[in-house]
């Protein structure tokens, strides 16, 4: 039955391609039927549609250089140059659904300052985000303001962040009531916990409750388990331009009394250490591809540690709740106001950093007019204006 699908879009298949008794390729024609519907009356310039699969990325742009094809489905950016040079190939760029974050270990004892908040934005003000992201990722990343991607429709754009600033890093570590193994055993002092009052009233904005209160107070000033060090290693795949972002992030937090390392590692290494709890911070890229509906529930829902992709476990309660009631609301009037929520209160409490959007480059002889790329929810809606498509000879 695969063999011979039937659907009822544009383009229905007409053969099937084989080379060394394994299939390599695909045809799609225009469905009859389809152009006899109001919505397939016009446009659909391309009768057929051939695609073609090839073993590497090489073969593809020497297939593009014999003329046997017009497209190439994705062009990473080590070959974006050599695809530039090539005569007639337009190349168009969108965001990937995916979001660049460092994220943090809450379960491991050894960095356990991670769960107090004044920690976590004393590490958000201490790194020049934008300045390190168009640094090392300049022509296939930009910097990143949400924890949401670009052009959905629950990305809300211009949300305050924690802003570079050495001298607030600093003051908030120095205020951040941290305790060491060898101190572990002493009560917390007056100054600090008059501080944990004081961010609990804040952060209720004029309308504290005991819940917040107890809160921000057992954050500030939770004292076990302890670690025995200011340091931290952050993860990252072994890809020299992450490589280089995670050090210059290591270097922006020795500035502010931090023990860096960085340890790069290949991605199915990266996977099992994640899965397995086994960083202390790590670089990962979180993808919402296939939904056009950008839930980021399995990311950062406090129940979603060990079954999800939490992979830090992290747990922040106000976070958590804002994620559920986007995902109750029937109505997406009112789904935009918690996740407009949602990613206010992440840019607030800093669980995570959010780094860079990557991009996705598709490579289009020029003679191929129409294309658009707009929002995609996965890389296959780069046809989402195929109806406006069409092929010129001049």
């Amino acid at each position: 039955f695969n063999l011979a699908p039937i659907g009822t879009g544009p383009y229905q298949m007409e053969a099937l391609t084989a080379s060394e008794g394994r299939i390599d390729g695909i045809q799609l024609r225009v469905a009859p039927v389809y152009r006899q519907r109001p919505e397939g009356a016009e446009g659909f310039a391309l009768d057929r549609i051939i695609f073609r699969t090839y073993p590497t990325l090489q073969d593809a742009l020497d297939a593009y250089q014999r003329g046997e094809v017009n497209s190439i489905s994705t062009i990473p950016k080590e070959a974006q140059t050599i695809a530039q040079q090539l005569p007639s190939l337009s190349l168009y760029t969108a965001f990937e659904p995916h979001v660049g974050v460092l994220i943090y270990n809450w379960k491991r004892d050894a960095v356990s300052f991670i769960r107090n908040q004044r920690v976590r934005l004393a590490l958000a003000h201490a790194v020049d985000i934008p300045a390190v992201v168009n640094k090392n990722l300049a022509g296939w990343a930009i910097p990143a303001d949400s924890p949401l991607v670009p052009n959905s429709w629950a990305y809300v754009p211009g949300l305050d962040r924690p802003a570079y600033d050495l001298a607030r890093a600093q003051e908030l570590m120095n205020t951040a009531n941290l305790e060491f193994e060898s101190s572990a055993t002493e009560e917390p002092t007056p100054a600090a916990t008059t501080e944990a009052t004081q961010d609990a009233t804040e952060e209720a904005s004029g309308q504290a409750t005991a819940e917040a209160t107890a809160e921000v107070t057992a954050e500030v000033t939770e004292s076990a388990p302890v670690p025995t060090s200011l340091s931290l290693t952050i993860l990252t795949l072994d890809d020299p331009a992450l490589v280089a972002l995670a050090n210059d992030i290591a270097a922006s937090w020795q500035q502010i009394g931090f023990t860096m390392t960085v340890e790069a590692v290949d991605a199915t290494t990266l996977q099992t250490r994640l899965e397995m709890g086994d960083f202390d911070a790590a670089i990962v890229e979180l993808g919402f591809e296939p939904s056009a509906d950008p839930d980021p529930y399995v990311f950062w829902h406090q129940g979603q540690y060990q079954t999800g992709q939490n992979f830090g476990g992290m747990d922040d309660r106000r976070v958590s709740e804002a994620l559920e009631m986007a995902r109750r609301e029937p109505y997406g009037i009112n789904r935009v106001v918690h996740y407009r929520r949602f990613q206010e209160l992440f840019l607030e409490r800093a669980p995570a950093l959010v780094l860079y959007y990557p991009l996705y480059t598709y490579a289009v002889d020029s003679r191929i007019q129409g294309i658009q790329l707009g929002f995609l929810s996965s890389l296959a809606d780069r046809f989402r204006t195929l109806q406006d498509w069409s092929f010129t000879d001049s």
